[in-house]
């Protein structure tokens, strides 16, 4: 027999428990998602969005109810970006976009560049 009977602690089943839980969440939240942002149709022009021409383009899919395949197209970081300029709990000012997000303003240029081209691109597949 190897190892400790019946006490000690494996940081790898804490780690695995920790990525687990993650998982369940990210999974939660991907239940959710027309629900997350179905809000944004509902609103009227002169609520303060970030990113007008984004937001034009997101509003299409959430109106064609083509989220899950749209997100499906996206890495982590970019569904966590759409997430903080149009999730409910979401963000009105660049500087906290770059806070929340921990990144720099070029960054965040650059994300929204690269989430402007993949929702044209994914709008193009759709017509």
């Amino acid at each position: 027999m190897n190892g400790v009977i019946g006490g000690g602690s494996n940081p790898m089943n804490s780690l695995l428990d920790f990525n687990l839980l993650d998982k369940s969440e990210e999974s939660k939240e991907m239940e959710d998602l027309p629900q997350l942002f179905q809000y944004i149709l509902k609103e009227d022009a002169d609520t303060f969005f970030l990113y007008p021409k984004l937001l034009l383009l997101f509003k299409e899919v959430i109106r064609k109810e083509r989220l899950y395949p749209f997100f499906d197209t996206l890495s982590i970081e970019e569904q966590q970006f759409i997430r903080t300029i149009y999730g409910p709990n979401r963000v009105y000012s660049n500087e906290r976009v770059c806070e929340e997000r921990r990144i720099s303003p070029e960054q965040r240029r650059k994300q929204v560049r690269i989430i402007r081209y993949r929702l044209q691109k994914f709008l193009s597949k759709e017509r």
